[in-house]
C-alpha cells in the first residue's frame, strides 16, 4: 500500500518498521512531538505505535521528573503539617487522611501491627518513709558516690553483716556472709 500522509494508511510492514523506529527514538530521548513530525503521523497513531512497547518513561525522563517529584514531596509534607496543625478545613483533612491511609496500604510495613503497653500510677500513693530517708541521705551526693552507697546498702541487706563497701565486695566476691559483723 502506498503512504498517503497523516490520514492515509500504511502497510503492516511499514507500521512495524515505524514501531521499531519509534521505540529506538524514545530510547534516544526524542519527544512525542518530534516523532509525530518525523513519522508524519497524528498523536493517536503515534500512541498506537508506542502502545505495545514496554517503555519505562519514568526512567527515560528521570532527570526531567526529578524537580517535579521534589516539589510534590514538599507539598505533601506541608499538607501533612497543615493537617496536624489543624489549619485546613475538616473535610479536606479527612480526605487527606484517607489518601495517606491508601498510600500506607501500598507501602510494605507501613501498616504493620503495633503493640502498646499501658501502666497506671496512682498519684496519691504515699511514699515509703524509709525510701524518703535513704533518698534524703543520697540526693546531695555525686552520682558515683550515690552508687557506692547503694552498693553498700545492697550488700549489707543481702548479708546483714558488712559495714563497709570493701567488706561487702570481699564477701560478695567469695559468696559469703560474715555473722561476726552483724
Amino acid at each position: 500500500m502506498r503512504n498517503t500522509g497523516r490520514t492515509g494508511s500504511r502497510s503492516k510492514s511499514e507500521v512495524e518498521r515505524l514501531k521499531r523506529l519509534a521505540a529506538k527514538r524514545v530510547e534516544e530521548g526524542a519527544t512525542k512531538r518530534e516523532m509525530e513530525e518525523e513519522f508524519d503521523v497524528c498523536r493517536q497513531t503515534l500512541a498506537s505505535y508506542l502502545e505495545g512497547l514496554d517503555i519505562d518513561y519514568a526512567a527515560i525522563n528521570a532527570a526531567a521528573i526529578a524537580p517535579f517529584k521534589q516539589k510534590m514531596a514538599g507539598a505533601i509534607m506541608q499538607m501533612a503539617d497543615d493537617v496536624i496543625a489543624g489549619v485546613v478545613n475538616p473535610k479536606l483533612a479527612e480526605t487527606w487522611r484517607g489518601l495517606m491511609s491508601d498510600l500506607r496500604d501500598m507501602l510494605p510495613g507501613m501498616n504493620a501491627p503495633t503493640t502498646s503497653v499501658s501502666a497506671h500510677i496512682h498519684a496519691n500513693a504515699q511514699l515509703d518513709p524509709l525510701y524518703l530517708d535513704i533518698r534524703g541521705i543520697l540526693q546531695d551526693l555525686e552520682e558515683p558516690v550515690q552508687q557506692e552507697g547503694l552498693e553498700v546498702l545492697r550488700a549489707w541487706a543481702a548479708t546483714k553483716a558488712p559495714t563497709t563497701l570493701e567488706a561487702a565486695r570481699t564477701l560478695e566476691a567469695h559468696g559469703e556472709t560474715n555473722p561476726d559483723l552483724s
